[in-house]
């Protein structure tokens, strides 16, 4: 690519105190210091995970292929992300810096041919897209359902834990676990292709005689969490999942043990929020 002029985005593009600019037909970057352009820069790239992920050094490395087409010295490439072993309340550790320059610099020779690529996308008819993990790695394509339609009910996308196997049955085109014809390996989802199959709830063992010992009421615990990037309980680090909500459902014995189903019906609930 022959190089071309840079410009500063106009203001309302802006959010300060980042400075934008655009080269080779619209490709963007941002900074948020005002230095002089002639110093050596350090590009420091700021994530939320709590660990380095490829696509944040194609990220990154775009940056960096931006701001030195753009006439800025960049000498030293980080990575900034979540340090999981930081608790609350003591947060002056709550980032950690990896030093990535070695590999932005193997990844920089490619990018032109990438960016060409993406543009060449851009330009051209909607895709014939084939369903795989594409379109969950490593993001989830909010276009799916423009690619694929909705699903149904009970599409293999829906089988616990599908993954691969959804693929290999959409591959085969097969889309409904109904026309699903040889046992699944596994357990809870072959369990489900026999309930959809047949119609019928699907209680395997003696699921009445196993609740038998317990006497009535019985008390069911469920909880809630939250998992926030910034802790902001003692002892607590980022994304750890935290009960702030418990539901206690009480339940008395019916008359369905004779239908082989569990023989209790929810008499009540309680919420208790521990917040």
């Amino acid at each position: 690519m022959g190089r071309r002029r840079i410009t500063r985005l106009p203001d309302h593009l802006n959010v300060e105190p980042h400075l934008c600019f655009a080269i080779e037909h619209g490709v963007r970057g941002s900074l948020q210091d005002h230095r002089p352009r002639d110093l050596p820069w350090r590009l420091i790239e700021v994530k939320s995970t709590t660990r380095v992920k490829q696509q944040h050094l194609t990220d990154v490395a775009i940056q960096a292929h931006v701001l030195e087409r753009a006439g800025l010295r960049v000498r030293h490439v980080e990575i900034m992300h979540l340090n999981s072993d930081c608790t609350y309340p003591s947060l002056h550790e709550l980032f950690v810096r990896k030093v990535v320059t070695k590999e932005i610099a193997a990844i920089r020779p490619r990018l032109p041919r990438i960016v060409k690529r993406q543009l060449r996308m851009l330009r051209g008819d909607m895709p014939d897209a084939k369903r795989g993990p594409h379109c969950d790695s490593p993001y989830e394509c909010p276009f799916q359902e423009r690619c694929f339609g909705p699903v149904s009910e009970h599409h293999v996308t829906t089988l616990y834990r599908s993954g691969e196997l959804a693929l290999e049955l959409l591959e085969r085109g097969v889309e409904e676990i109904s026309d699903i014809d040889e046992p699944l390996d596994g357990v809870i989802a072959e369990r489900q292709r026999r309930a959809v199959q047949s119609g019928e709830l699907i209680v395997e063992g003696d699921l009445a005689a196993a609740l038998e010992p317990f006497a009535s009421p019985v008390a069911f615990l469920d909880f809630e969490t939250v998992g926030l990037a910034i802790p902001m309980w003692t002892g607590c680090s980022p994304y750890q999942a935290v009960p702030v909500q418990m539901v206690i459902s009480f339940a008395t014995r019916g008359q369905r043990q004779a239908e082989g189903r569990p023989p209790c019906s929810v008499k009540r609930a309680v919420d208790v929020d521990i917040l």
